[in-house]
């Protein structure tokens, strides 16, 4: 602010301002405690020093001399005992009245013209009027409108009117209450408002929903050196200022230190893998049986031990084992020939002779129920067909047909047929291989009823088309990995498919919001979730993502050297020259 003598010098009028403060009044309930800087006018001043100095003259009010360009402001009786002189010099006449020209700067006496004949009262918003008669002796009458005065005389001594026309009771003062994290202590003068550290509505358990802390953000602490509250970084804690912890298997102990990782093993038919997020996978692994085929010769009656029952456990491990067999000592005894009373053979082992000893001897020979060797007698060829349908499954059948039918109703591209005339009754099964006309290979028999059949695909027949049903094998063929099946008439056709994935390697933020402190590295595919792997400075050392495809890694300038190795345990260590702390990047 500038010195007071380098202001301009100007004459004061009445509405000009002073700056002041307006000091707190105990007495007065609506003087504020803050003292504040405020303005007054000049006029305030004036009004505030009459009374203490008295009824000043008006030439005290206005300066020395008997005029004055300053406004007058009369608030009790007007007094004149010479004449009053108008604006134009005239004291005026006997019946003339005094009245206002221009803009009201002006006064001039002029003539009366009879004076009032009638008054008409008019209320106002505030103010109701009544009054005796319009003309001749007038008695007015004005008293305030509003409504809700009432009450003692002391109450109504603290009633105000409001804005609205309506009596109101003056506050007598602001109440104050404890919020949350907060107490009010009342004992004091002037109360006084504290941080609540106890209980269930504490500063602490007062705040907001909980979060899952990270290392961005801030706390607050007492410092013990200056004995101050100071806020922190959670980052900043010396969370890692542990000596060891204890790792304790079925034998033996070791002290994992600060900075050590530890390394669980598989042992036998156990492999361990370290995954993200934070997962060890720990695997049985698979086994292979290797079978020996010893080739034995006993004799007749004679006992070897062969194993014929193995029990294992629900983990696969071989438990029990049963074993011991004894040859039998009785030869072969064949069964009663067919028309008689059968009887059941006795199971045996019978020496096969050489069978140079047959004839012929290049036919193949065969143990008949009577214990010799014969050839057998061929009742007719069996042929086999073998086909495929749009379900991808194979279909192996005999000749000839087991059961025929005959449609009834001609069908277009559809997997139900309305069939008659079963022959044999009951011939027709589910699960049977359905041929005739223009039927398409591999079309089965999925279900029916005594007229109606529902195969595996759909087929195009003609009224009264004869039907041929065969007992079938089926091998159905499943896709595996990257594998499409597409099944025709009579081909099934494997092909690899391609999902043309492409993988970017890229360096990102982590954290909410996401920062470049700490980044991961994220293997993030064409389709599909991305796997991010999370990196961690600890100590002096700082990692800084700076790009999608650069990571910045700072440390405390001790200098020491860094080597990245890798080894069988699925991770990248970073080995200082003198082992404080090991870096890890499992993978």
């Amino acid at each position: 602010m500038a010195i007071i003598y380098s202001y301009p010098i100007a004459t004061p009028k009445s509405k000009d301002l002073l700056v002041g403060t307006s000091v707190f009044d105990e007495n007065d309930p609506s003087s504020e405690r803050t003292n504040p800087t405020v303005s007054f006018t000049v006029q305030s001043l004036i009004n505030l020093i009459g009374p203490i100095i008295g009824t000043p003259n008006l030439q005290q009010v206005t300066g020395a001399g008997n005029t004055t360009t300053n406004s007058i402001t009369i608030a009790n009786s007007l007094s004149v005992n010479g004449s009053y002189i108008d604006s134009y010099g005239q004291s005026g006449s006997n019946g003339e009245v005094l009245t206002s020209q221009g803009t009201g700067t002006q006064t001039k006496w002029l003539a009366s013209s009879g004076g009032v004949t009638s008054i008409t009262p008019s209320d106002s918003t505030f103010i109701t009027i009544t009054q005796n008669a319009t003309v001749g002796a007038i008695t007015t009458t004005s008293v305030l409108s509003a409504t809700g005065l009432g009450g003692t005389p002391a109450i109504r001594e603290t009633q105000y009117l409001r804005g609205d026309n309506t009596w109101a009771i003056v506050s007598t003062g602001t109440t104050y209450q404890a919020g949350a994290g907060l107490t009010l202590d009342t004992s004091t003068t002037p109360d006084t408002f504290k941080v609540d550290y106890l209980g269930t509505d504490n500063i602490i358990l007062s705040a907001g929903t909980a979060v899952t802390p990270v290392g961005g953000d801030t706390i607050i602490i007492n410092d013990a050196t200056t004995g101050n509250v100071v806020k922190a970084l959670i980052s900043g804690l010396p969370f890692d200022e542990y000596d060891k912890w204890v790792l304790t298997g079925d034998s033996g102990t070791q002290d994992i230190l600060s900075g050590n990782t530890v390394d669980i093993a598989g042992g036998t038919y156990i492999t361990t893998a370290a995954s993200a997020t934070d997962t060890l996978t720990v695997t049985h692994d698979a086994t292979t049986r290797e079978d020996t085929n010893t080739v034995l010769t006993p004799a007749f009656g004679a006992t070897i031990d062969a194993i014929y029952a193995i029990g294992t456990t629900t983990t696969g491990h071989v438990s029990t084992t049963t074993y011991g067999v004894t040859i039998p000592s009785t030869l072969f005894a064949a069964a009663t020939s067919p028309g008689g009373v059968d009887t059941v053979g006795t199971i045996g082992l019978v020496p096969a002779p050489q069978i140079a000893t047959l004839t012929p001897a290049t036919t193949n020979w065969f143990l008949n129920s009577s214990g010799a060797w014969s050839i057998p007698v061929n009742t007719g060829d069996t042929t086999y067909d073998l086909s495929s349908g749009t379900d991808t499954v194979l279909n192996l059948n005999s000749s000839p047909a087991v059961a025929t039918a005959i449609v009834n109703g001609a069908v277009t591209v559809a997997n139900e047929i309305t069939y008659d005339n079963e022959a044999p009754a009951n011939g027709i099964v589910n699960g049977q291989l359905v041929t005739g006309g223009s039927i398409a290979p591999g079309t089965r028999v999925v279900s029916h009823t005594t007229t109606v059949l529902t195969l595996n695909q759909d087929v195009s027949v003609p009224n009264d088309q004869a039907l041929s049903f065969f007992d079938v094998d089926t091998v159905a063929f499943t896709a595996g990995n990257n594998v499409t099946l597409t099944g025709t008439s009579n081909s099934i056709e494997i092909a690899a498919s391609n999902s043309n994935t492409t993988y970017d390697f890229l360096a990102v933020q982590t954290g909410s919001p996401a920062t470049n402190d700490n980044p991961a590295l994220s293997l993030d595919p064409s389709t599909g979730s991305n796997d991010d792997i999370v990196l961690t400075g600890s100590g002096g050392t700082t990692i800084t993502r700076t790009s999608d495809t650069a990571i910045t890694i700072d440390s405390d300038n001790d200098n020491t050297t860094y080597t990245i190795e890798s080894g069988s345990s699925k991770q990248i260590s970073l080995v200082p020259d003198t082992v404080t702390a090991l870096s890890l990047i499992h993978i």
